[in-house]
């Protein structure tokens, strides 16, 4: 019994202390430093909002057949600036790079189903972002 809920703490205090969560169909895999921030956790979107941003983080989504291959994305910037960058986790190809220091709606077209990184950098950001992969 001693030995099991040994095995139970580390299953469960070892991801966090590394800054890895599951949530959804994506994880977090490190975190920036923020204030007042949240984050919403659906199966194909990834929100986040922010009174103060700085610092790097990663997410990992996982686009499955019969999700939409467009990723539907919403910057809101009210001060500081953010980075997004996109790159597929099985051809370590980068499709995306762009630097925002103003609001923008677009769209990232995504070549296959398989797994993506989502890297945001946030430089003083004050706003939120939002990523859909559903149809």
């Amino acid at each position: 019994m001693k030995k099991l809920f040994r095995n139970l703490v580390m299953l469960t205090v070892v991801p966090m202390m590394l800054g890895c969560s599951k949530v959804g169909s994506y994880i977090i895999i490190d975190q920036t430093t923020s204030y007042m921030s949240i984050t919403k956790t659906l199966n194909t979107e990834l929100y986040f909002s922010t009174k103060k941003a700085h610092g790097t983080t990663r997410y990992s989504i996982n686009v499955k057949e019969g999700q939409s291959l467009d990723l539907r994305t919403d910057i809101k910037v009210d001060e500081g600036n953010i980075t997004v960058t996109l790159l597929s986790q099985s051809t370590k190809e980068t499709i995306f790079d762009q630097k925002f220091e103003a609001s923008q709606e677009f769209i990232i077209p995504l070549t296959e189903y398989a797994k993506y990184e989502i890297k945001v950098v946030h430089d003083d950001f004050k706003g939120s972002y939002d990523f859909k992969w559903s149809k």
